[in-house]
This record gives structure tokens, C-alpha cells and sequence, in this order.
């Protein structure tokens, strides 16, 4: 059985600190804040030494971008 290949992996979140944990395991780390925490989650944006690979707005849009990624790469 093989493992997970973290470097191929993403991990979708809501705040800033899902898009740290992807970049500390070598995953992207895609940004769908919740509907009305924009302004918390900007925040948390920069303040942060890392940024999102990809932001969304929902997760269709974030699924959207890892099936188009994956495919650029078949």
C-alpha cells in the first residue's frame, strides 16, 4: 500500500492557519473563507508570513482549481 504523497496533496480550509499547515507538510493550501469573515480573514492574510496558493470564494471554486491543476499536470 502506498502512502500519501503530501507534496501532491492540497488541503482546502477557512482560515489562515489550514493554509500554514498545508505549506508545513509540502500540500498547497487553498483559502475559502466563510460568507461575512472576509475582514477577519484578510487580516489573518497579512499577518501571516505565508500566503494561500489559491483563494476561493466557495469550495466548488477551490475544487474547481485542484481538478484544473491536476490536469495540467496528466
Amino acid at each position: 500500500m502506498r502512502g500519501i504523497e503530501l507534496s501532491k496533496s492540497y488541503v482546502i480550509g477557512d482560515r489562515m492557519m489550514d493554509t500554514e499547515l498545508a505549506h508545513r507538510v509540502s500540500a498547497k493550501g487553498i483559502l475559502v473563507p466563510e460568507p461575512g469573515d472576509q475582514y477577519g480573514v484578510d487580516n489573518e492574510v497579512k499577518a501571516s508570513k505565508e500566503k494561500p496558493d489559491f483563494r476561493a470564494n466557495t469550495f466548488s471554486g477551490a475544487a474547481d482549481w485542484v481538478v484544473s491543476r491536476i490536469k495540467q499536470k496528466a
